[in-house]
């Protein structure tokens, strides 16, 4: 392992270098394996979580924390928002089709209130629900 580990979040999380190796795997050159170690949290308590990368992305310990980063700066502006905020995995869309669409749909709200100013895709919701000449505002 790499002696200085580059730093994700303040104090909160550390990436390593374990290795880097030439790996072929179904054409794939595979050259890197790092390791995240870091405190999450889950239900307001913390633990300890680790893990572990492959890539065949040449970059350093600095460049893969920030990729990370950028990974879970997506998976927590909508996925989360997509699935806690417009509940969208728990929704009875038995077609394909129907779910693609209505997840289009989301996308593009999320992304016209973003464009507006609401950070909060929650209080947004609970803004426009009740203003409906504000939210057909956000389709000009």
């Amino acid at each position: 392992m790499s002696k200085k580990p580059a730093t994700v979040s303040p104090a909160v999380s550390l990436v390593y270098l374990i290795t880097s190796v030439k790996l072929t795997v179904n054409g794939q050159l595979l050259r890197v394996l790092f390791k995240q170690s870091g405190l999450a949290f889950a239900f307001g308590k913390p633990y300890q979580q680790t893990n572990y990368y492959i890539s065949s992305l040449a970059a350093s310990a600095a460049q893969f924390a920030q990729i990370i980063r950028g990974h879970w700066g997506i998976e927590n502006r909508l996925h989360w928002v997509k699935d806690v905020v417009f509940k969208e995995d728990s929704l009875p869309l038995k077609h394909h089709n129907a779910a693609c669409n209505w997840s289009l749909l989301r996308n593009v709200v999320i992304n016209l209130a973003r464009q507006h100013g609401y950070d909060s895709l929650t209080k947004a919701q609970r803004f426009l629900s009740h203003n409906i000449p504000q939210l057909f505002s956000l389709l000009q």
